[in-house]
């Protein structure tokens, strides 16, 4: 997903409160021509809005050096700084806007569609190592 793609989806519901906002844009490590956001904590998609669309045109060092400037067609990771991450792609980015676990925009949880895979709970039928299930 790139920045302009992004921006598009935010804009949807820009009054909307999530779990996981963005924060500290930077150029990312494992291509510097693109930009990098940390997972942040609740706020408005508004703000992630302002964050986003800041980033546009704005210059970030690489991490071995260089600078690079970010356009809209720069494609988004989410990733620590210095660190190697994930592409933002739907999933990712569905679970992002996630109000609350297990409860996503539309009704369809993340957590649901890739299995249990994000690491929130046991599948309703798992058994788990020690217990007499």
């Amino acid at each position: 997903m790139t920045l302009r793609e992004l921006l598009n989806r935010l804009r949807s519901e820009p009054n909307r409160r999530v779990r996981r906002g963005l924060k500290n844009p930077h150029s990312y490590r494992g291509h510097y021509e693109d930009i990098a956001f940390e997972l942040g904590g609740e706020m408005y998609i508004e703000d992630i809005i302002k964050l986003v669309a800041g980033s546009i045109g704005e210059t970030y060092e690489g991490w071995k050096g260089g600078f690079f400037e970010m356009s809209s067609y720069s494609k988004v990771y989410v990733a620590e700084v210095g660190e190697v991450g994930d592409e933002l792609g739907p999933i990712l980015f569905r679970f992002l806007m996630e109000d609350q676990v297990g409860k996503a925009v539309n009704g369809v949880s993340v957590a649901s569609e890739v299995g249990v895979g994000i690491g929130f709970a046991s599948p309703p039928n798992a058994v788990r190592s020690g217990s007499d299930a």
